[in-house]
């Protein structure tokens, strides 16, 4: 099943799988979201604690939320976590081949090579500053 959780701050709808490839600002907020949506719950849960009990409609449906919540936290974690350098490596091979089918090796080879170049002296300029 693919969870969906609709941020109440960029009031749009996530769905779980997706996470990895929202910007970094994006997910920011979203996580920031998340744990202000979890702590807001505990506190209404710990409010209620004398009014209801665990077999209470409402507090189920709050758990589950909560659980929810904290699926999408935990997923956003692992994207962090990831070595994004390692994805770039795998990712710059994958493009490497499909360059080629495309322009041509020799071509294909040139165009990869002065991105490197470029990139190289962006690099060093943001060094410098």
């Amino acid at each position: 099943m693919n969870y969906t959780y609709k941020s109440r701050v960029t009031k749009k709808t996530y769905a779980l799988k997706e996470l990895v490839d929202l910007p970094v600002a994006e997910r920011m907020v979203l996580k920031n979201d998340l744990e202000e949506a979890i702590e807001g719950m505990r506190k209404e849960m710990y409010d209620e604690r004398y009014r209801v009990n665990e077999e209470d409609k409402w507090f189920k449906a709050v758990s589950f939320k909560i659980g929810l919540c904290t699926a999408f936290l935990d997923e956003i974690k692992n994207v962090e976590a990831l070595d994004m350098s390692e994805v770039d490596k795998v990712t710059l091979v994958f493009l490497r081949k499909k360059l080629q089918v495309l322009m041509g090796v020799s071509e294909s080879d040139r165009v990869l090579r002065e991105s490197r170049e470029l990139a190289v002296r962006h690099i060093e300029s943001i060094k410098t500053l």
